[in-house]
C-alpha cells in the first residue's frame, strides 16, 4: 500500500504493508492566481459537515471581527449533513460578515483563494490530506489550521501559513 500521508498511514488499524507515502498533487496549471490585490477576507471552502469546521471558522471569524466567506457542499442525501447547514451554519449568514456563496467550479474556487487573505480550516478530525489546503497554498493564500491530520505535514508553520490547537489561537493569528 501507498499512503496520501504519515497520519493517513498512523490511523490504519490493521497492519497493511505500506511501500511508501505520496503525497495527492495537483496540476499546477489551473492553479493561477487572479492576480487581482487581496482583499479584507478570509475563506472557508469544503463540505458543510461538523468535522470540516465551518462552525469554527464562523466563531473565529466573528471573535476577530473578520469577513468570512463560506464556500461548499451540502450533501443533501445525508439527513445529518442537511440538518447541521440548516439549524448551526446557517443562521450565521448576515451577507456583510458571514457571507455564503455556495458550491464552486474550478474557475471560482481560485478566484476566491487568490482574493482571500487567508484559509481558515479548523478541522475536527484527523484528514488524511486537506487537499484544499494545498489548493490555497497554490495560490498564495495563508492557511490557518488545526494541528490535525496531515496538516502539520503540509503547512509550514510561519511559513506558508499557521498551524494552531482551537479556535482562541486562530483568532491570535488571524492579524497576522
Amino acid at each position: 500500500m501507498v499512503a496520501i500521508s504519515e497520519s493517513a498511514r498512523a490511523e490504519v488499524p490493521f497492519d497493511l504493508n505500506f511501500v511508501g507515502m505520496v503525497q495527492n498533487g495537483l496540476d499546477i496549471s489551473q492553479y493561477r492566481p487572479s492576480g487581482r490585490k487581496r482583499e479584507d477576507f478570509f475563506v472557508w471552502l469544503g463540505r458543510f459537515v461538523p468535522e470540516k469546521g465551518p462552525h469554527l471558522a464562523i466563531e473565529a471569524a466573528k471573535q476577530a471581527n473578520v469577513p468570512l466567506v463560506l464556500a461548499g457542499t451540502i450533501d443533501r442525501y445525508m439527513k445529518d449533513s442537511v440538518s447541521y447547514f440548516h439549524e448551526q451554519i446557517e443562521p450565521q449568514f448576515d451577507n456583510e460578515q458571514i457571507r455564503y456563496v455556495g458550491p464552486v467550479n474550478m474557475r471560482q474556487k481560485v478566484r476566491l483563494l487568490s482574493r482571500a487573505c487567508g484559509f481558515l480550516n479548523p478541522i475536527e478530525w484527523e484528514e488524511p490530506f486537506g487537499m484544499v489546503i494545498v489548493e490555497a497554498m497554490a495560490l498564495g493564500c495563508p492557511v490557518i489550521s488545526f494541528e490535525r491530520g496531515a496538516a502539520p505535514e503540509i503547512v509550514v508553520h510561519g511559513e506558508t501559513g499557521f498551524l494552531v490547537r482551537n479556535v482562541a489561537e486562530m483568532v491570535e493569528y488571524i492579524p497576522r
